[in-house]
């Protein structure tokens, strides 16, 4: 697509004056902005009454709009049919003012393009269309998908990058494994605050082993996070990170481990499990979750401030090493 702009300096003082080209794409399946920039050319210096014409080329294809969705074709550059108009200006707003200089038709709807997906957003929910609606953004692949159903037997792997929700500043970060294969991990969890939650659909309510895959270039990091299932944080845990590596280098955070596991209760249907950071954290690559036993009483015990408080002693929690079961005498505590 050639346009041709001759620019005459109209003033009494020389000058220079940028000519831009927009077009404006049929709406059809994709939606597209009012208009797009296509191409500029800027003058020389001219003298009052001076004139230069200028030539701006751009691809035709360049008026394309990428599918992402697949309302057309996914992972492909596509131009709808329909009518693609021409403004000529000086900004934006000056080639809206002039009007449609040339309309470029198209019959049938082509493919300009075809690509594949790579980096695709995986929290983005929505994104504002050009008619001032809203999108919803969904995916039905497995890899990003952040519902999760754990089942009563077995181990359900959840990548750590696949949350519900967080607090908002954290960052996925790419890898390769030893294989040479492109991965992802969960990164900067580094602030008391920071958090990602994740949705578990359990089959069976039940005691739960959590088995964190991660990788820490620091020295060993103590008591990294606290957990909570719909709401109600689960005692017991204190998870520490040992260094993965001797901290010579950036792939020290991506030399990832398998953790000492921890317990958390999940009941029957769906969970939100909330890993709250205390302080700096490792980077997370996966996170293991098996069903090992029946569910736990609870001991987040409020002591009244009156009367006598009541706290049967065989009913502790231990997140790394078996207890065993004994006999003991009840004791009352009394402020």
């Amino acid at each position: 697509m050639v346009t041709t702009a001759t620019v005459t300096n109209t003033g009494k003082v020389a000058g220079k004056q940028v000519v831009q080209v927009y077009f404006s794409a049929p709406q059809g399946e994709l939606g597209k902005p009012g208009k797009e920039l296509a191409a500029f050319a800027k003058t020389k210096l001219l003298q009052p009454g001076e004139s230069q014409e200028l030539t701006m080329t751009y691809a035709i294809s360049d008026m394309s709009s990428y599918d992402d969705t697949g309302k057309v074709q996914k992972s492909a550059y596509i131009m709808e049919a329909g009518d693609y108009k021409i403004y000529v200006g000086n900004s934006i707003k000056d080639a809206g003012e002039h009007g449609v200089r040339y309309t470029y038709k198209v019959e049938d709807t082509e493919v300009t393009e075809q690509l594949s997906q790579q980096c695709a957003p995986v929290q983005l929910k929505k994104r504002l269309l050009a008619d001032h609606t809203y999108e919803d953004l969904k995916t039905n692949s497995d890899e990003m998908n952040p519902h999760y159903t754990v089942p009563a037997e077995g181990t359900t792997k959840v990548e750590a990058e696949n949350f519900l929700n967080s607090s908002g500043n954290l960052s996925v970060e790419t890898f390769y494994d030893d294989n040479l294969q492109m991965k992802k991990c969960l990164a900067f969890l580094n602030e008391a605050g920071r958090y990602m939650e994740y949705e578990l659909t359990a089959e069976e309510a039940g005691k739960y082993e959590v088995i964190m895959c991660m990788a820490n270039g620091y020295a060993e990091i103590q008591n990294c996070f606290t957990v909570a299932v719909n709401g109600q944080q689960q005692p017991g845990i204190s998870f520490n990170a040992q260094q993965t590596g001797d901290g010579n280098g950036a792939s020290e955070w991506y030399n990832f481990e398998e953790c000492e596991p921890f317990y958390i209760n999940l009941d029957k249907g769906v969970n939100l499990v909330r890993f709250m950071a205390n302080k700096n954290n490792p980077n997370y690559d996966y996170i293991l979750f098996r069903r090992v036993g029946d569910q736990e009483e609870l001991y987040n015990k409020v002591i009244k401030a009156e009367g006598v408080n009541k706290i049967e002693a065989e009913k502790i929690r231990c997140s790394r090493y078996d207890r065993q079961q004994r006999s003991t005498h009840r004791k009352l505590y009394k402020r």
